[in-house]
C-alpha cells in the first residue's frame, strides 16, 4: 500500500485488514525506528488529506481537516506505552489466555 500525506514523499509498505464487530481497520506498517515513525506521523497530523493506493490504483482520497489534535493524542499515548513497556522488559502475559466461556476473550468477535 502507499499513503501520501498532501505533497510529502509517499510511504509504502504492507499492510492488513481487521475486522472488528461491525468495523473494518486497516494497519499500515512502518519500521520502528524512532526517526521514521516521528516523520510519519509529523506528516499525517500537518496534513489536509491522505491519498492511498493499492498497486498504483488509489483507493481513497480522505480529508484530514482537524485531525492534528488526535494524532498528537495517539503519539502522548505511544509514548506512555513505550515509557511503560521498554523493549528489555517483557509486556505482561495475556490475561485472557485460556478463557473459557464464562470467561470470555473481550477482544476476540464470537
Amino acid at each position: 500500500m502507499t499513503f501520501q500525506f498532501d505533497n510529502y514523499s509517499p510511504w509504502n509498505g504492507p499492510a492488513s485488514g481487521l475486522s472488528f464487530g461491525a468495523s473494518t481497520f486497516l494497519g499500515f506498517t512502518i519500521t520502528s525506528e524512532d526517526s521514521k515513525l516521528q516523520r510519519f506521523m509529523i506528516e499525517a497530523a500537518a496534513a489536509n488529506h491522505v491519498v492511498i493506493s493499492y498497486q498504483g490504483q488509489q483507493i481513497a482520497n480522505w480529508p484530514l481537516y482537524g485531525s492534528a489534535e488526535a494524532f498528537t493524542e495517539m503519539a502522548r499515548c505511544n509514548s506512555a506505552m513505550a515509557r511503560q513497556y521498554p523493549e528489555e522488559t517483557a509486556i505482561p502475559a495475556d490475561p485472557f489466555r485460556g478463557a473459557t466461556p464464562a470467561r470470555r476473550d473481550p477482544f476476540i468477535n464470537g
